[in-house]
């Protein structure tokens, strides 16, 4: 039989959180009197549900290592097997609220990512602009800019228009074709 308590683990006023204290072992002391080993663990975050290790473990991840790397580097795996290792940072993984956390960074990595790519185009234009209107620029340089700016809106489009002056019927073209290539 164990016997489990945690002190409080809500935030303290200032604002940082508090370590539970959570003590287990047989009903029977040994005889030293002690009751088994204390562990003390840092309280979950409320808005992520994450304890400080399993945030380094997500955020390690986020930074490109994978499982068992991320799991050495938030928890002490000295002495562990690498299978271990590998099991125990799998298992870490599917954690419903570690896979929430990464979810939610995945999607504002890739949010973020879009809004780059959405940008782009806009600073191009508008440094497209700043040069020309520049009256210090070299008239080339300021040419060259509208030019670009123009082609960004399809005003210097190359059309090729072709007209049909022929007389030919489509079966004489074809009776023709059929000559050329030996069909006859």
């Amino acid at each position: 039989m164990t016997e489990d308590r945690e002190t409080s683990n809500s935030p303290d006023p200032h604002g940082t959180q508090k370590l539970s204290v959570i003590t287990g072992g047989k009903a029977k002391p040994p005889k030293g009197g002690a009751k088994g080993k204390t562990y003390k663990r840092s309280a979950p975050d409320p808005e992520t549900g994450l304890t400080e290790k399993q945030e380094s473990f997500v955020q390690a991840i986020m930074g490109g290592k994978n499982y068992s790397d991320a799991y050495r580097e938030a928890y002490d795996a000295e002495g562990m097997a690498d299978g271990t290792v590998w099991n125990v940072s799998s298992t870490l993984a599917a954690n419903p609220k570690v896979q929430m956390r990464l979810t939610a960074l995945k999607a504002a990595k890739e949010a973020e990512r879009r809004a780059v790519a959405l940008s782009r185009p806009e600073f191009v234009l508008r440094e497209l602009e700043t040069i020309a209107l520049d009256k210090n620029e070299s008239v080339a340089a300021r040419v060259r800019a509208l030019e670009l700016i123009g082609k960004t809106v399809a005003m210097f489009t190359d059309r090729t228009e072709t007209e049909d002056v022929t007389d030919a019927s489509a079966d004489e073209i074809e009776a023709r074709l059929k000559a050329k290539l030996g069909l006859v």
